[in-house]
């Protein structure tokens, strides 16, 4: 397993203090810490009734996921929500039949990401979101 000597990595650090704020820059922890940073993991555990997204989403417009996922979760591909740009949900609504390994889904979800990231970067993108028709 290379999972704990990655953490060991000179380029990488464990936060698990709560976070109180994004910041253009990364993240400000509740202990009043601003960490810069490339990438957030929100490992945040999981839960079969969740109804909703486990933290606070805000989309375009000051949406909110939780809101809109109140009657009923959706998104393209299990992964992009209309009107949350920029957000890659892994195992989102629909994802996974249950019956075996979820593995192949998240592969396939971690591909379709990083081709996204990819695009936007390639691109000089802003963001990218999906359209609502193509969504629904």
């Amino acid at each position: 397993s290379d999972y704990y000597p990655a953490l060991q990595r000179d380029n990488c650090k464990l936060i698990d203090w709560p976070i109180a704020t994004m910041s253009p820059v990364g993240i400000r922890t509740s202990d009043g810490i601003e960490h810069h940073l490339d990438a957030i993991v929100f490992a945040t555990g999981f839960d079969v009734h969740l109804t909703g997204p486990p933290y606070p989403v805000t989309g375009l417009g000051g949406r909110s996921l939780a809101d809109e996922w109140r009657g009923g979760a959706q998104a393209y591909k299990s992964i992009n929500a209309h009107g949350y740009p920029n957000l890659f949900l892994m195992t989102g609504p629909n994802s996974g039949p249950g019956h075996n390994s979820l593995l192949v889904y998240v592969e396939g979800q971690i591909d379709y990401a990083v081709t996204g990231i990819s695009t936007i970067l390639r691109k000089n993108l802003r963001y990218l979101d999906v359209r609502a028709d193509v969504q629904q």
